[in-house]
């Protein structure tokens, strides 16, 4: 389901084209009027045509009028327009007009010849659809040429489920603004592509220029500068410094103005006061990206807020993007990248995890810290401020990098966390997600929300985006990169059972009680006491052994060396009996290794296998940190061999319906106040979702809360006679209602699984719920006892 937009007459949007291109989308008034008079003399005589369907030398001016005169109910238009604050350029509209049935609105788009087949009518279309539901509307209607193909394949893309008639002179669309989540998953991966291609210039950059790069190698601009020249970038990399004639041997220039040609991206430490002024001439010299490294924004004050808000304005204006500010850079290991656009002076290793750090200085420290561990790096980025780019735009950039196959991630605080459950929740089954979550205690949190102007969010929220978004929780570095070391080097866990070999019973038994203690299943027969005594060839036989057997899937080794010998050689006949188990069975299965005097990884060839293989097994300094970090991935495992499941919908609602009578209560009353419903107005939305009712008020098993939270969004709490409370955020999938009957162990007839996915809809489908309680039984709602309050702004974010 498309996202209702109640306010149409105020909607303003910044949203991505295909191609990363950045562009607004708002609604359009009367002083639009000579702007879309200009757009319309810069459409091609085709482009006409195929929108009026007849042969059409100038646009009358009333028609231009009524674009630009509409009430948002009975007809409205948005534009599309590139440079909103400085040179405003319509270069696509959309509008409907109601067909007078209060069921029914026709659509129309016309885009600039230049700028078709970048997804702007798909956008708007979503947009329109958002409104005419708000008001009412069913169903949307389109005519259209036969011979528009482009046009026909928007409506047959879009997601909507797409009805043609076809005749001699036209196509006549239909398309139901009712029912199914569908949309959603088709405009998730429009986003996602329009993210991933938006980053490209920051990542994947062939030019850049480094402004403010002094002559100063204490400075950040000339470290900077210096660290992409030193490791090998790619591309072209200009200084722009006006002061010098040249920085490290590089012919430099006063300003981005005078290169001699057109940049990508632009690389900015200059005092802040001068960030703005430079963007300026970056964006009017081809930049698509910014990296602002300066500080002196939000994080230093109202001052430096306001400084932000204008940077960000500008960015958005141009069409670009930004990392910061107040950041520490970006790196892409890639060979034919090779971008170190921080102030770390090497790469890090290169391989497969890519890094988003909301700390700049301990993100670097941490790059370090991996290396002992044998972890590599595709891409890293120092959140900063996180004014545009956040963590977000990089799960949508690493899901569609083929070269990234896990994502780790430190956090303080949390922009837009039902986005990132959508996004991430879709990510996680294909590459796992590993995540840090700082700033839990009062202190730190306020610490962290002053950097940013961003919430932390609380514990039990934050949980819950977590497990519903199939996340990996650490909950210190040491921890976050003792399971990235197995996610790296070891496949997936297919199950909970673990197998012990120790040549020590204490050392068994740590590894034994770690298990236990976390999770993991542990049978008797499946722990081996080899003695303190133990040669290699023991350690062969018994990893074999074990990995044989089916109830094992994972293997725990320890080592403790008695006596003056190493751990080399038990490395080798553990990697040895790995091999013959694979060869034997063909299954591979996780081995994590605990040989007092390695640590880190432990990477070994095998010389005696047709491939010559070699084998990276982590090693843990501590036998208690393997299958604590263990336990961590065998519940992704878990999360990722369930179904995903649909988020919950249900085609026997009247959402229409529903949004009128809202409507009718907030304009009776009123405006910009919590408006509480009478039991019979609650009672006569709830049934326009077809919610499962109990009349015998003593049945009474739980509530169900629907309840505003300044950074979730909605959330639904689920409250026990018993005192145990559930919280989830919304939307809900049919996944989350599964968890949900078996955690509460309720029976098969139980109701209260399907009405949490119809409250859950209701949320999606009712921009105006504000709080919602109902009290509950197994086998439906408890009517009489409904509270309802409605808010006209409601507190769901429009969210693309």
């Amino acid at each position: 389901m498309f996202k209702i937009i109640p306010d149409g007459k105020s909607f303003k949007e910044h949203v991505l084209l295909k191609n990363g291109e950045g562009i607004l989308i708002r609604a359009a008034k009367r002083e639009d009027i000579p702007l879309v008079s200009e757009f319309m003399k810069r459409l091609s005589k085709e482009s006409l045509r195929m929108r009026f369907m007849a042969a059409v030398n100038e646009v009358p001016q009333n028609i231009i009028e009524d674009l630009c005169t509409g009430d948002f109910v009975e007809s409205g238009c948005l534009l599309a327009i590139i440079n909103e604050e400085t040179e405003p350029k319509v270069i696509g509209l959309g509008n409907f007009i109601s067909m007078g049935d209060s069921r029914s609105a026709e659509v129309a788009f016309l885009v600039q010849d230049e700028y078709q087949g970048r997804g702007i009518s798909t956008i708007i279309l979503e947009r329109l659809a958002g409104i005419c539901a708000a008001n009412g509307y069913i169903e949307l209607v389109a005519e259209v040429l036969p011979d528009n193909q482009q046009m026909l394949n928007v409506f047959k893309n879009s997601g909507f489920k797409v009805h043609q008639l076809w005749d001699s002179d036209a196509v006549h669309i239909e398309l139901p603004v009712i029912g199914g989540a569908s949309l959603w998953e088709q405009a998730a991966m429009r986003e996602r592509i329009a993210v991933a291609n938006s980053l490209m210039p920051i990542l994947k950059p062939k030019k850049i220029a480094v402004i403010g790069a002094s002559r100063d190698k204490n400075s950040i601009g000339n470290m900077i500068f210096r660290n992409i020249l030193s490791n090998g970038f790619t591309g072209t990399v200009y200084p722009v410094n006006p002061k010098a004639e040249s920085v490290n041997g590089v012919k430099a220039y006063k300003s981005v103005e005078d290169l001699p040609e057109e940049i990508e991206l632009a690389v900015i430490a200059v005092p802040a006061k001068e960030v703005i002024k430079v963007s300026e001439e970056a964006a009017n010299k081809g930049a698509k990206g910014l990296i602002v490294v300066s500080a002196g924004f939000a994080e230093s004050g109202k001052e430096g807020k306001k400084r932000q808000e204008k940077l960000l304005n500008l960015v958005r204006n141009r069409g670009m993007r930004l990392i910061g500010p107040s950041c520490l850079g970006v790196m892409n290991t890639h060979p034919e990248v090779n971008l170190n656009a921080s102030l770390a002076p090497t790469l890090p290793e290169r391989g497969t995890a890519g890094f988003f750090s909301h700390s700049a200085a301990l993100g670097l420290v941490i790059l370090n810290y991996a290396k002992k561990k044998g972890i590599g790096f595709t891409t890293y980025v120092s959140a900063g401020n996180r004014a545009d780019v956040s963590g977000n735009d990089l799960l949508q950039y690493w899901y569609e990098d083929s070269n990234t196959k896990l994502a780790i991630l430190y956090l303080e605080t949390f922009g837009n966390p039902r986005k990132f459950v959508r996004i991430a929740r879709n990510m996680s089954r294909k590459k796992p997600i590993l995540c840090i979550k700082t700033a839990k205690s009062k202190a730190g949190r306020k610490k962290a929300e002053e950097k940013t102007g961003k919430s932390g969010g609380g514990k039990e929220e934050t949980e819950a985006l977590f497990h519903q978004a199939g996340i990996i929780v650490a909950d210190t570095l040491d921890e976050l990169f003792d399971i990235a070391m197995i996610l790296v080097h070891q496949p997936l866990p297919q199950g909970k059972g673990v197998g012990i070999i120790a040549n020590s019973a204490g050392f068994a038994t740590l590894f034994a009680d770690s298990s236990e203690a976390n999770g993991l299943e542990i049978k008797e027969e499946n722990l081996i006491n080899l003695g303190a005594f133990a040669k290699p060839d023991d350690y062969t036989k018994s990893v074999k052994e074990l990995l044989l057997k089916e109830n094992v899937h994972s293997l725990l080794v320890g080592f403790a060396c008695v006596g003056n010998c190493g751990p080399e050689d038990i490395a080798q006949s553990i990697k040895k009996g790995v091999v013959e188990a694979e060869r034997e069975n063909g299954i591979k299965k996780p081995v994590l290794l605990c040989l007092m005097g390695m640590y880190g990884t432990v990477n070994l060839k095998t010389e005696y296998t047709e491939k010559n293989e070699e084998y990276t097994f982590p090693a843990f300094r501590f036998p208690e940190s393997a299958p604590k970090a263990l336990s961590q991935i065998v519940k992704y495992s878990e999360f990722i061999e369930k179904p995903v499941g649909k988020i919950a919908w249900y085609e026997d609602t009247k959402g229409d319906k529903a949004r009128k009578l809202c409507q009718k209560y907030i304009n009776e009353k009123e405006k910009n106040i919590e408006i509480l419903l009478k039991p019979e107005e609650a009672k006569e939305i709830i049934d326009c979702f077809n919610l499962p009712q109990c009349n015998n008020p003593n049945a009474f098993k739980c509530t169900l809360f629907v309840k505003p939270d300044p950074v979730f969004g909605p959330l639904l709490r689920l409250e026990t006679h018993k005192g145990h409370s559930i919280v989830r955020i919304t939307p809900i999938t049919e996944r989350d209602i599964e968890e949900l009957v078996e955690r509460l162990n309720l029976p098969e007839c139980n109701k209260i699984g399907e009405i949490f996915g119809r409250v859950s809809q209701m949320i999606e489908e009712i921009p105006w719920l504000y709080s919602l309680k109902i009290p509950l039984s197994e086998k439906g709602i408890i009517a009489k006892d409904i509270k309802m309050a409605l808010r006209p702004s409601g507190f769901i974010k429009i969210e693309f």
